[in-house]
């Protein structure tokens, strides 16, 4: 099992920190006024890094946040692939030392220090460009396994290696965080992501439930809630059936939750 401790003791490279970020007071002033966000998210927790690992993840929050809004932008395809190509280009230009956008001189100096890999940026940025290209609808196990490699588990990495995370040990926890976190965020939005005609449940899934009989994802809401009382039911009854087996005196479930 890779642990924490794994990650902090494997035998790859020797430790390097990020040394100082050398900011100027404007990027500074622009990484904190975007990246506002990021406290409520993490609390206290990024205030105990050392400032140039802050500054690197907060810019790492920030570029992340620009590509999602270009994600939930109704604005036409072709602008939103314009602009993604745009960001192409300044990470391209972050690796050639060419900067432009204050997050990328943010991430200056851990490019290098911090092992940060130019695949895993492009990664992200190709993500993006799946939610932009098309509305996902029900994805096959290949395409959401893809979508959460690039869209969350490529973020991980990055963000392992700016904490001080050392590949191999690294990467496996990454790949099963960013996988997990991504499915959580699917479950959650699942209203919000059916009012723009978009699914990202499993397209095996649902066929083997019945459901996708309808074109739309706001009409499978429906089918996918009756599916979810119906199972909670059946795992209730069987828990209860359990229950009075191994402890006769033990009282049943209270009543179904409202979907």
């Amino acid at each position: 099992m890779v642990t924490p401790e794994l990650i902090d003791s494997g035998a790859a490279q020797p430790r390097r920190d990020c040394s100082d970020a050398g900011l100027s007071p404007a990027d500074e002033a622009a990484i904190a006024r975007y990246a506002g966000d990021a406290d409520e998210l993490f609390g206290r927790a990024m205030h105990l890094l050392p400032s140039s690992r802050r500054w690197a993840m907060e810019a790492l929050y920030v570029f992340c946040r620009e590509l999602g809004n270009i994600a939930q932008d109704q604005a036409s395809r072709t602008l939103n692939l314009a602009l993604l190509a745009d960001w192409r280009a300044e990470i391209a230009r972050l690796y050639a030392g060419r900067l432009q956008h204050f997050s990328m001189r943010a991430l200056r100096d851990a490019i290098e220090r911090c092992d940060l890999r130019c695949d895993d940026f492009l990664a992200i940025i190709a993500g993006t460009e799946m939610d932009v290209r098309s509305d996902i609808r029900a994805p096959v196990l290949v395409e959401l396994d893809l979508y959460c490699e690039r869209s969350t588990a490529a973020v991980c990495r990055i963000a392992f290696h700016i904490l001080g995370g050392r590949p191999p040990a690294s990467e496996p926890v990454a790949a099963a965080l960013g996988r997990g976190m991504r499915l959580a965020g699917i479950l959650r939005d699942l209203t919000r992501d059916a009012a723009r005609q978009r699914l990202y449940l499993l397209r095996e899934i649902l066929l083997a439930h019945g459901i996708m009989g309808q074109c739309r994802p706001m009409c499978w809401r429906a089918d996918i809630n009756a599916t979810a009382v119906t199972s909670f039911r059946h795992s209730r009854n069987a828990a209860a059936i359990g229950g009075r087996q191994h402890l006769p005196h033990a009282r049943t479930c209270g009543r179904l939750p409202h979907l």
